[in-house]
C-alpha cells in the first residue's frame, strides 16, 4: 500500500500557495506558510498595543512553584537581616 504524501499545508485555512520568502510559489509546510507568518505578525501588533496591566488575575497555580517561590522570599529576607545586622555591627571607620 502506497502512502499518499500531503502537498499541501497543514495550516487550516491555506490552501498552499505562496511562501514566506517570495521565491516559491508554493509552500507544503508551516516553516514556509505566508499564512502563519501574517498570523504571528498581526498576533504581535494585537500583544503591543493591548494595554500592559500589572495586576493579571489570579491563574491555578502549582502549589509546589508557590512554595518554592515562598522559600525565596523567606531566604532573602534572611539575607538582607543578616547583612544589615553585620552593617550595625561594624565599628565605623575614622578618618
Amino acid at each position: 500500500m502506497k502512502q499518499e504524501l500531503s502537498s499541501s499545508c497543514p495550516t487550516p485555512g491555506c490552501d498552499g500557495k505562496g511562501h514566506v520568502s517570495e521565491r516559491y510559489s508554493r509552500h507544503r509546510s508551516i516553516l514556509g506558510c505566508p499564512l502563519v507568518k501574517k498570523r504571528k505578525l498581526e498576533e504581535a501588533e494585537e500583544n503591543q498595543s493591548a494595554p500592559k496591566r500589572r495586576n493579571q488575575p489570579a491563574t491555578e497555580s502549582d502549589p509546589a512553584e508557590e512554595e518554592e517561590a515562598q522559600k525565596e522570599e523567606e531566604e532573602e529576607e534572611e539575607f538582607l537581616k543578616e547583612k544589615q545586622e553585620d552593617k550595625s555591627h561594624r565599628p565605623e571607620s575614622t578618618k
